[in-house]
């Protein structure tokens, strides 16, 4: 049977892109050439990821392509909700698909587009150097110690031990953003600082809470007004990083919850409540329209 029916490589691969269906592209396209001048199995794991990404956002279903006015091997795949464009260009030879690219890719932008973006260290050309191979396998290390089959609980002093413990680690590889295989080490080290940080603001939202005067609409707006970088700098978002911060999901000494983004990583959610209290409180009561930011409100 002729999987590609009546349509060209290229088309067919187009098809299945604008449909996030892999396995059809990993089965299209030649296991022994390179895409965006990685390697097939990288350029299809990237891919997994993106398709992961999208499902996460609930965008799935909205991916555009569009060809390029000028150009018949130049196309767009654009995820308009998020103002996301990534460029594919196409080289072919006898209607067979040699290569995909991009200029974002050649240029490798620290601002990339979309998740089809691959760093120095991915390419077929990188040759290592001992040093540089040395720091793959500590962040490595680091990364598993918390990313692993089993499930760990954090709490304030797991994650000030860890994030210290591997402070040195990275600032060396914090700069080299070309370098793709220290994104693991360095995604979870600036997620436990973030972490570490609204921990702390617990206590602040407490404060916040005690503070709260609704005997008239002026004490209201002040108290909006006095917490609003509390809010904004610091709590805002704090569920997206979990799971269901409602849903219980396992019983010990507390009740803790879920990470999104490392489901084997569990924190206590009693860190969490009064945060959860104080956004409940200025979501109930807030017009943004009417905030004033106050600058010298910053908690920290």
């Amino acid at each position: 049977m002729n999987i590609f029916s009546n349509k060209s490589q290229k088309e067919a691969f187009l098809f299945y892109l604008k449909q996030m269906d892999i396995e059809m592209i990993d089965l299209i396209l030649d296991d022994k050439l390179s895409y965006f001048d990685v390697a097939k199995d990288i350029f299809i794991n990237k891919l997994k990821s993106f398709k992961s990404e999208l499902e996460a956002l609930g965008e799935i279903d909205s991916i555009q392509i569009y060809q390029n006015d000028t150009s018949s091997n130049t196309y767009y795949l654009i995820v308009e909700n998020y103002d996301l464009e990534q460029e594919l260009t196409f080289k072919e030879v006898e209607n067979k698909i040699v290569d995909i690219n991009s200029h974002f890719n050649s240029q490798l932008k620290k601002s990339c587009p979309l998740a089809l973006h691959f760093g120095l260290d991915e390419r077929i050309n990188f040759k290592p150097t001992v040093d540089y191979l040395l720091q793959v396998q500590y962040c490595t290390n680091a990364f598993k110690e918390l990313v692993n089959d089993s499930n760990i609980i954090l709490d304030y002093d797991i994650i000030e031990f860890w994030i210290s413990k591997h402070k040195s680690l990275y600032h060396q590889v914090k700069d080299d953003l070309f370098m793709f295989k220290f994104n693991d080490f360095r995604n979870i080290y600036d997620l436990l600082v973030d972490l570490k940080e609204l921990i702390a603001c617990s206590f602040e939202a407490q404060i916040a809470i005690k503070e709260y005067d609704d005997s008239n609409e002026s004490s209201i707006q002040k108290w909006k007004n006095d917490h609003l970088s509390l809010f904004v700098g610091h709590t805002e978002y704090f569920e997206g990083y979990f799971i269901d911060f409602e849903k219980v999901t396992y019983s010990g000494i507390n009740d803790i919850i879920q990470l999104d983004l490392f489901p084997n990583l569990y924190l206590l959610r009693d860190d969490f409540l009064y945060i959860k209290k104080f956004n409940d409180l200025y979501f109930t009561l807030t017009n943004f329209s009417s905030l004033e930011i106050n600058d010298d409100a910053t908690p920290f």
